[in-house]
Order: structure tokens, then sequence, then C-alpha cells
């Protein structure tokens, strides 16, 4: 007997980095010229997702949609130069370690 997991990996990404982006974060994007299809949010990792969700999301810009966009647009403007710098640097991460050996002593 076979047994199929309750669970999607989308449904188990989502419990581990909390929301990703929901259908109305989606919406948003669009109207701001970000089109689902864009090849930046293609690219982006659960937390980053997560992270614009609750940048789009965060109460203390609420009340200012030009606020709101500024801070989406930082957001996405970092994320871009991210995957810009991992394009530059195969099979590293920007996040990762990017000098090798710097700041450590030689075992010499």
């Amino acid at each position: 007997m076979a047994v199929f997991l309750a669970f999607s990996p989308v449904t188990v990404l989502a419990q581990d980095f909390g929301v990703l982006l929901s259908p109305s974060d989606y919406d948003y994007l669009t109207e701001q010229g970000v089109p689902r299809d864009s090849i930046v949010l293609q690219k982006m990792s659960p937390k980053e997702l997560s992270r614009l969700h609750k940048v789009i999301n965060d109460r203390r810009t609420d009340g200012s949609a030009h606020s709101t966009a500024e801070a989406v647009r930082r957001v996405l403007s970092e994320f871009e130069g991210n995957q810009r710098w991992e394009n530059a640097n195969p099979g590293r991460l920007w996040d990762g370690d990017k000098y090798p050996g710097f700041g450590k002593a030689d075992s010499k």
C-alpha cells in the first residue's frame, strides 16, 4: 500500500520560512511592474520570498503606498544584485563565504 504525503514541498517550505508569496502579493507586484513570471521572482529562494512577503505586508508602511513601493523596490534590487553576484561566481552563494581564508590565520 502506497502512502502519499499530505504536504507538498512548497507547503513544507512555507512552514519553514513562513508565508512565501500570496496571490495578493503577486497582484501587488504586477501593479508595480513585476510580473509573476519575472526572472527575479523565479530565482528567489524561499527565504527571500518570505522576506518579500513581509515587506509587502509590513504594517509600518501600510498607510503609505509610496513607502511600501519604495521598500519593495529596495528589496527586489537587493535580491537582483545577489542573483547577479551568484551568476558571476558560479557554484557560490551570495550569503556564503565570499572570500575563503579571509580573516583566518595561516596554519604555518
